[in-house]
């Protein structure tokens, strides 16, 4: 069923929809994309979605461009959905993220408005804003083509793309502000927000942690709309930036934007159990060690270094630092080494990373930490660690398109048909270790 909500005229506004869906028990999952988001708009449905995330799944993307959303915008709306909700941002330099559409569900049927409306106090209420509501019944097979369609777009702009799609937290809202990309109301409003402005549309990207990804160029017009006869100058999107390659139309879920992709590697005791239960003694973390060596031969699998952030409270990396000579006798130790990708002074970490295990209900939340004095880098997840035994088979996939997990893992234990098949293709050897991995 299609429902028009024109607005400001209709009594039924897309606010009044939104705010009666918040107050519908019946719904278990809310998902939107929107291009804008100010604090004018996000005070009338904060209310609503706080109560609503406390029951149901949500799901947010929101768009930085042109300084059209605000820094209180954002933390309203991640303050509303905690402690379970997500929030994403969608950010490419290539172009401009523009959608709206705000989607809830449950088992049996759908309700998605898709239209001209952002969250702001206009888009919601007082702007010439229309917007089609469409029911959607799960018992029709046209419907759930339809809703399969919405979510497979929507799952696209909430799953990590490296520098495109990042989740959103503190650390990276404020890194947003640094940037000029996420202003504040005032900022927006004021001669600093215009210079900030130029930031988010490219001109100067030192401090953003978004880039540009070329997108599919629009086709060239037809003579008769060419302005006098001219030709039609070429797209800024019709060529890849430098150092990049063009986008497909659908983005993968992966890190490597290859879902065959997939590493094994045999378990050691560094990588099993509870770790150290001797009474009185420390109880080693629940970490999973995966040799550096791994990194070097597919940096993209690891998603290096883009989802990675720096983790200041560990290494001060300063000039101070560099100086000291123990120090500096490193540095310039690692710098000769050849055969390997660039690796940062700092410790790095990429937090909130969905592992889907085997076996497992629901996905891992697991943490992938990098430490330039050690030679793994590392998967922090208790239930990881406790699946395998020594000398199984840990085997990690790119998650397929569309997920919203980012890696499956599944542990292939000694003695079984798989490990035999697999074993002899781990032909690389770890110093100094009986570990043996490899990309199949």
């Amino acid at each position: 069923m299609l429902t028009l909500i024109a607005q400001p005229d209709h009594d039924f506004r897309l606010g009044d929809f939104l705010t009666s869906e918040f107050n519908n028990s019946k719904w278990t999952e809310f998902q939107a994309a929107i291009a804008f988001a100010k604090k004018s708009g996000t005070q009338y449905i904060k209310p609503g979605l706080e109560k609503f995330a406390k029951n149901a799944t949500v799901r947010i993307s929101v768009g930085i461009d042109h300084g059209g959303t605000s820094r209180e915008a954002v933390l309203d709306l991640l303050e509303a959905i905690q402690p379970n909700g997500e929030m994403w941002v969608y950010k490419n330099a290539a172009n401009t993220f523009h959608p709206k559409v705000y989607l809830f569900r449950n088992d049996a049927e759908a309700v998605v408005v898709v239209g001209s409306g952002n969250l702001t106090k206009g888009g919601l209420y007082e702007n010439s804003e229309v917007c089609v509501q469409i029911h959607l019944n799960f018992g029709n097979a046209e419907d759930c083509r339809f809703f399969d369609s919405i979510q497979e777009i929507l799952n696209k702009w909430s799953q990590h793309t490296p520098h495109i799609c990042l989740l959103l937290d503190e650390q990276l809202i404020n890194r947003l502000g640094e940037s000029g990309e996420l202003p504040t109301e005032a900022e927006a409003s004021s001669a600093i927000g215009q210079s900030k402005k130029s930031l988010s549309s490219g001109k100067d990207s030192n401090k953003s942690p978004f880039k540009s990804l070329a997108v599919p160029a629009a086709p060239t017009p037809s003579n008769g709309a060419l302005k006098n006869g001219a030709p039609a100058s070429p797209t800024k999107s019709s060529k890849s930036l430098p150092g990049q390659v063009p986008t497909p139309v659908v983005v993968n879920a992966n890190v490597n934007g290859t879902p065959s992709v997939t590493f094994a590697m045999t378990l050691q005791t560094t990588d099993v159990g509870v770790g150290q239960t001797t009474k009185g003694a420390q109880q080693r973390s629940p970490e999973v060690f995966i040799p550096l060596r791994a990194l070097d031969l597919k940096p993209s699998f690891w998603g290096w270094q883009s989802p990675f952030i720096p983790d200041p409270a560990k290494y001060k990396v300063d000039a101070q630092w560099r100086a000291k000579p123990k120090n500096a006798a490193w540095i310039k130790s690692e710098s000769a080494k050849a055969n390997r990708v660039a690796r940062p002074l700092e410790k790095l970490d990429w937090q909130n990373v969905r592992i889907r295990l085997a076996g497992h209900a629901g996905d891992l939340q697991a943490t992938l930490w990098f430490n330039p004095q050690k030679k793994d880098i590392r998967i922090r997840e208790s239930t990881i660690r406790a699946s395998g035994n020594v000398d199984d088979i840990f085997l990690l996939r790119s998650a397929p398109a569309g997920s919203l997990h980012t890696y499956e893992l599944e542990i292939i234990k000694k003695g079984t048909p798989q490990y035999a098949q697999i074993l002899p293709k781990l032909t690389v050897r770890i110093s100094n270790s009986k570990k043996r991995i490899g990309y199949l």
